[in-house]
């Protein structure tokens, strides 16, 4: 993207999002009926109306709750997200998707609620939502091949007992429930992607074997690899 060109994606109704050049990848987030401001003080900026954003949490009403809870009274709600490294990630993946139609939607989808997710991580309301969010920014910085629960307990100054639980309270799952969340969540933006085997995939996620991440990715999202992957570059699309 040129350094003075602006991007606008138009994803789904209700979700537009405008990438503006610059180097600071901060993001925010805009949830109501009303379009960004467009003002081009963030690197990404979410345009997300209330109804698009129930759609999104697949019936989340806890995480609904949460992000409406910011606005009080008001129409429209405003996330604002610091730059830390994995949202200018997210930021970059977002202006240099190259991707089409259906492939494309649920792609962004995705990137959206990751600074959905990371916004809310900020919030950091007491102590022990601060060390949960201390704790997904360790395992983000090797998602791959993270630490041991045992390492990454004595890296928090915690039992491995205790840090599941604060985790748990923090993000609805254990440690070793959000790292294999995460790296099915990757390998869906892999295979939507339509530019690398499934077996590659399989090896660049860490599984020894491809029938284990097969039957692993079928039980998180109820449908195979192969089948979601002909779904979204069907001629009909995947979306409804």
């Amino acid at each position: 993207m040129p350094a003075t060109e602006r991007l606008r994606l138009a994803v789904v109704p209700g979700l537009e999002i405008l990438v503006s050049p610059g180097s600071e990848s901060s993001a925010v987030i805009h949830v109501g009926e009303a379009g960004p401001a467009g003002d081009g003080t963030h690197a990404v900026e979410v345009s997300l109306s209330r109804r698009c954003l129930r759609t999104l949490l697949n019936g989340n009403n806890a995480v609904f709750a949460e992000v409406i809870e910011r606005g009080g009274e008001a129409d429209s709600v405003h996330i604002a997200i610091s730059a830390n490294e994995l949202v200018q990630q997210i930021a970059d993946d977002i202006g240099r998707s190259n991707r089409r139609g259906a492939g494309q939607a649920l792609y962004l989808q995705g990137k959206v609620l990751e600074l959905l997710a990371e916004g809310l991580a900020e919030r950091q309301v007491d102590s022990t939502q601060g060390v949960a969010a201390g704790i997904r920014r360790i395992l983000l910085e090797d998602p791959l091949n993270p630490p041991s629960l045992v390492d990454l307990a004595r890296r928090v100054n915690l039992s491995v007992r205790r840090m599941n639980e604060i985790f748990r309270a923090a993000y609805g799952m254990t440690v070793f429930e959000w790292l294999l969340d995460w790296r099915l969540g990757r390998a869906r933006e892999l295979l939507l992607d339509d530019r690398m085997a499934i077996k590659d995939i399989s090896l660049a996620l860490g599984y020894g074997a491809v029938s284990n991440f097969i039957n692993a990715f079928t039980k998180h999202f109820g449908v195979s690899p192969a089948r979601m992957r002909a779904r979204a570059f069907s001629p009909s699309g995947y979306l409804s």
